[in-house]
């Protein structure tokens, strides 16, 4: 489950129209969708732009809060879970951290090692002698590495995930006020494009994360056109581009961490 927040963000000009949605997982429901954390455990903000009425174009950015993290991802083993158990494994191990039942996360941990991961851990020791000996499998493995990769993407760094700006020739547009994420026709075709819409944007997505105590990250999976609007930003007044060191797996070899260039936004 999600629930959504819309407000308006004041614009200059009264032609046009930004209304930001906040995203985020709501995990107080007990659901089997709320087990795939992992898929459900980002919060969105999109911001949406309309000029005379027209759908313009928005911007979607994502990133897992520190407090979901802590909660249900904090350990290899949980995101181990996430990323490689089946349903009823993820729910119930979501349902006895969600209710922090040590008796359930012992007997859930001695049945995953013994049948995910072929480690024989002993039911009557403690949940946390068990915990440590799975721990310390994991550090052996290049299971350790993805983790670390992992949060060191997403956790408190807002990502770019997407950004549009209309043409004549899209056809439908996004819409914000349910997830999934819905798209509706667009009835007048214009271009928004080549018109310092898309900037505009980024700097509220900038304000945004701004506000939160966070940067604005850009993507792993950037196109040429989105590199080059970065390299653009550095030139601006009042945009600071800054590059961040974080951690990522080898891709020749997925045991080892190494450090890649990832660059963050901030509006001064």
């Amino acid at each position: 489950m999600h629930t959504i927040t819309k407000s308006t963000i004041e614009s200059p000009d009264s032609n046009v129209q930004f209304f930001q949605y906040k995203i985020e997982p709501d995990f107080s429901l007990k659901s089997p969708s709320n087990a795939d954390v992992i898929n459900n455990a980002k919060t969105f903000y999109a911001i949406q732009a309309f000029i005379d009425d027209n759908p313009a174009g928005y911007i979607l950015i994502g990133y897992i809060p520190k407090n979901i993290k802590e909660k249900y991802l904090n350990t290899t083993l949980d995101w181990f879970i996430q990323r490689f158990a089946n349903n009823e494994i993820k729910d119930t191990w979501f349902n006895a951290l969600h209710n922090n039942d040590i008796k359930s996360l012992n007997e859930n941990i001695v049945y995953i090692a013994q049948n995910l991961l072929n480690v024989t851990l002993d039911s009557n020791d403690s949940y946390e002698d068990n915990f440590k000996k799975i721990d310390d499998f994991f550090k052996e493995t290049h299971y350790y590495a993805s983790y670390v990769s992992f949060i060191s993407y997403w956790v408190d760094k807002p990502n770019v995930e997407y950004i549009c700006v209309y043409n004549e020739e899209d056809t439908q547009y996004k819409v914000f006020d349910k997830f999934p994420i819905e798209q509706l026709p667009i009835k007048n075709k214009i271009n928004h494009r080549s018109k310092g819409l898309g900037r505009e944007l980024y700097k509220l997505a900038a304000k945004l994360t701004e506000k939160l105590d966070l940067y604005l990250y850009s993507s792993n999976l950037q196109t040429h056109h989105d590199k080059k609007m970065w390299n653009i930003f550095d030139t601006l007044p009042n945009f600071r581009v800054m590059i961040e060191r974080t951690l990522t797996t080898e891709t020749t070899n997925r045991r080892l961490l190494i450090e890649a260039d990832r660059k963050k936004l901030r509006i001064f």
